[in-house]
């Protein structure tokens, strides 16, 4: 039960805190990304946290066709689209093609771990329109 004059009132920060935490505790081999571009537009936008569970080897196929949380073999961490599958290895895409600052396809790519995007906390958009 909440009790607005005895509890203390969250922030947007300690709130995905706590919505991180949470995550964490209750899920398999979790893992949390932030999204630092635009690549993956009009579904993720910069600053939204997304969340999955780790899956490797042969268990990654499954999840070609899917937004995943992608772990590669050079330690780079990314949310991307699993394309083919070749001996192995894997073809990477961004949703957002336009974004010019990322290679919007990355090939053959050996991954460590990918786990398919089940919990997304996005943040306030606060636009500073002026006229």
């Amino acid at each position: 039960f909440f009790d607005s004059e005895n509890d203390a009132e969250w922030g947007e920060e300690e709130s995905i805190l706590l919505d991180i935490e949470a995550f964490k505790k209750n899920n398999p081999s979790p893992i949390i990304a932030i999204i630092t571009d635009g690549t993956m537009l009009p579904f993720f936008s910069y600053g939204d946290y997304v969340g999955g569970n780790k899956v490797y080897g042969d268990n990654i196929k499954k999840l070609v066709g899917s937004i995943c949380i992608v772990e590669m073999n050079d330690e780079k961490t990314m949310v991307r689209r699993i394309a083919l599958e070749s001996k192995g290895k894997f073809t990477l895409t961004a949703i957002n093609h336009d974004f010019n600052n990322m290679e919007p396809v990355i090939n053959n790519v050996e991954l460590l771990s990918a786990s398919e995007i089940v919990w997304i906390r996005k943040r306030k958009k606060i636009l500073d329109i002026k006229i």
